[in-house]
């Protein structure tokens, strides 16, 4: 059963993509051959390199793998970006003159990925939010495409983004163009070598709009730098307080509006961080309770992980980096019982006839809401406060050790490895390991 509000488009799906079901993860289409030299010439493609969110930590991974690789990308020249990704060679597209106007160009990706000539490349590895995968790329050459998702707001949900996003009067062109993207999107699926993607979630979203299969590596966390509090003394500040944390940016799918409308008049604090569109609109009709500091720097974000009392996620993520980080650092979850959340936290399901939680779990790092409603979160945080002491930080930070950074670089060369016979070498110890990312809005 399709989500409602999903696109069925079976008319835009091109006519090889029957022939791609019941593929296994690491297939490769027909015609494929091997690497026709290695080692191979390189080349990284990315979205674009304007926000500094999830993505770009992948991205930043893939520079420590392929560290002769240029990056090929529709926006950014890379200089805002942290190590090594701001050390690359960057190439951008034709729209790249446009960047300041870039979430209102999505009619145009196409355009713009087709500007991207990728010739003269034995291996294009895409890191892929948007319609990437539609690069030019000689045809023997091997395409593999990392996807965190075929795009939510053009698949999944393209009339909430258009109400939140356009007047009544240009939403039916917005229909038309956002169907050349499927269509575009899908096409250029078919011409994808091999998929990874972060989450199970995510590849059954793949499966269903590409007709195609994934592996799934789920992406890094910094283990090093998301750490609990290195003392809990009360004179370091660093004692976890009664505020509760709402990371991210501020977009309807993240259901920001769901966090705020809880806290409100509720009598418990909420720090909001982050910036977005639905900024000015939550501000308005926040309680006093509520507090929007903005974008903020990890060295903050990582701070209010470490004092605040939980996490609260109640939006359907892909995956979602934010409740691992919060775990790292010890902090517990309340998150929406739906997509990447279900495959990170280790939560216990709030049974909201009998305002408890459901037992069968060790551990627990969490509580799973049944549904995104103000009422259930408020009831989740009444059980949460009562049963507080069931969350322990050593589980949480347990439960995020297995995201670290060198599993995922392990994983990303054993599936080039297996895909295209030739594994990349393994990543100095010295290769830069991590920059702030300044501005971090949270993926």
């Amino acid at each position: 059963m399709r989500a409602a509000g999903s696109i069925d488009d079976d008319a835009l799906i091109p006519s090889e993509a029957p022939a791609r079901r019941g593929r296994k993860p690491w297939d490769l289409p027909e015609g494929f051959t091997a690497l026709r030299r290695v080692p191979p010439r390189v080349a990284l493609v990315h979205h674009w390199l304007v926000t500094r969110r999830g993505g770009e930590r992948v991205l930043a991974e893939l520079c420590r793998i392929f560290p002769d690789a240029p990056i090929f990308t529709l926006f950014g020249d890379g200089s805002a970006m942290p190590e090594p990704i701001n050390q690359r060679e960057v190439r951008t597209s034709v729209l790249n003159p446009l960047r300041r106007w870039h979430d209102r160009l999505a009619p145009l990706f196409p355009l713009g990925v087709r500007s991207l000539d990728l010739r003269g490349f034995d291996l294009v590895l895409s890191s892929d939010a948007a319609c990437m995968k539609g690069v030019t790329v000689d045809r023997d050459a091997v395409h593999l495409c990392y996807c965190y998702a075929p795009m939510r707001w053009a698949f999944d949900f393209p009339e909430t983004y258009l109400r939140a996003q356009l007047p009544a009067l240009l939403r039916p062109p917005a229909r038309l163009a956002l169907r050349a993207l499927r269509a575009f999107d899908r096409s250029a699926a078919i011409e994808v070598g091999a998929f990874a993607t972060s989450s199970q979630a995510v590849r059954e979203r793949i499966r269903r709009h590409y007709r195609r299969d994934a592996a799934v590596l789920p992406p890094p966390v910094d283990l090093d730098f998301f750490t609990p509090a290195p003392a809990p003394a009360p004179q370091s500040g660093q004692q976890r307080g009664a505020e509760y944390l709402w990371a991210g940016q501020l977009v309807p799918y993240k259901r920001p509006d769901l966090a705020v409308a809880a806290f409100s008049g509720s009598g418990r604090r909420l720090l909001v961080a982050g910036d977005g569109p639905l900024r000015p609109a939550l501000e308005r009709v926040a309680g006093p309770e509520v507090q929007f500091l903005g974008a903020v720097t990890d060295d903050e974000l990582r701070r209010l992980y470490r004092t605040c009392r939980a996490l609260i996620f109640p939006g359907e993520e892909d995956f979602g980096l934010v409740p691992l980080e919060a775990m790292a650092c010890g902090l517990p979850v309340l998150a929406l019982g739906a997509g990447g959340a279900l495959e990170t936290v280790r939560g216990l399901w709030l049974n909201e006839a009998r305002a408890e939680l459901e037992d069968g779990l060790a551990d627990p790092t969490g509580i799973f809401l049944p549904r995104a409603e103000v009422g259930l979160l408020r009831l989740a945080l009444e059980v949460f406060e009562r049963e507080a002491d069931r969350f322990r930080e050593q589980a949480c930070i347990d439960c995020a050790a297995p995201f670290a950074a060198e599993r995922f670089r392990e994983q990303i060369r054993s599936w080039v490895g297996f895909v295209t016979g030739w594994q990349p070498p393994p990543v100095r110890a010295d290769a830069p390991r991590r920059a702030a990312l300044a501005g971090e809005e949270g993926q």
